[in-house]
């Protein structure tokens, strides 16, 4: 199954659904529900990187492994 169909069974789920969804390394294939996308490929990548607490509801890190 692709992970994008595992993530949406899995927000689905919850009982809270996630409104704010933060994909981290989702790159050119990001989670099509996101609704911020942070890549190191981004130009803007430092100033993007500053969220505050509680800023959304669900992170996503995938695609990142094997950038390490």
């Amino acid at each position: 199954m692709p992970s994008n169909e595992l993530i949406d069974r899995h927000l689905d789920s919850l009982s809270t659904k996630p409104t704010k969804i933060l994909d981290v390394g989702g790159g050119a294939s990001p989670y099509p529900k996101a609704t911020e996308i942070l890549d190191l490929f981004d130009r803007d990548f430092v100033e993007k990187f500053s969220y505050g607490d509680d800023t959304f509801d669900f992170s996503i890190c995938s695609h990142t492994l094997e950038d390490i």
